[in-house]
């Protein structure tokens, strides 16, 4: 019993200086973490004054609670000019489609835009099934019943 007390009484007097530091992780590593996690992907990439945002992967339910968390600290640091390239999205259902409405309405109210591109032809069939064209600026494409 004494052996146990003094290794638990060992660690609480370490001192300080031989205990290695926590890495510091920034709010959009957390994010970048989160989202590989829920299995999408992100390419991120500075242009100016606004961003492109390459996801990779599926826009599922889960994936597109963390894309939209991803967004909000987007939003949070002023940033309302986006353009999101769907070229590697495979799936998307009504959950990615929300958060890409919700994305376009935010950005509007701020004076901003959000501009979607290049989906492959399983998304664009859905956006043109529910008609998301409606609400979402997309280009590079023309919208085809197929």
């Amino acid at each position: 019993m004494s052996t146990i007390r003094y290794s638990l009484v060992s660690k609480i007097i370490t001192p300080v200086s031989s205990i290695a530091p926590e890495p510091t992780v920034t709010l959009e590593q957390r994010m970048f973490s989160r989202l590989q996690r829920s299995g999408l992907m992100l390419g991120v990439q500075y242009e100016g004054d606004s961003i492109k945002i390459t996801p990779v992967g599926l826009i599922t339910r889960n994936a597109a609670t963390r894309f939209k968390e991803f967004v909000v600290t987007l939003f949070e640091s002023g940033h309302y000019q986006i353009k999101v390239d769907l070229s590697q999205v495979k799936q998307i259902d009504g959950h990615g489609l929300a958060v890409l409405t919700w994305m376009t309405v935010r950005a509007n109210e701020r004076e901003g835009q959000v501009t979607i591109s290049n989906p492959l032809p399983q998304v664009r069939r859905l956006m043109l099934a529910v008609q998301a064209h409606f609400m979402l600026e997309v280009s590079d494409y023309e919208l085809v019943a197929s």
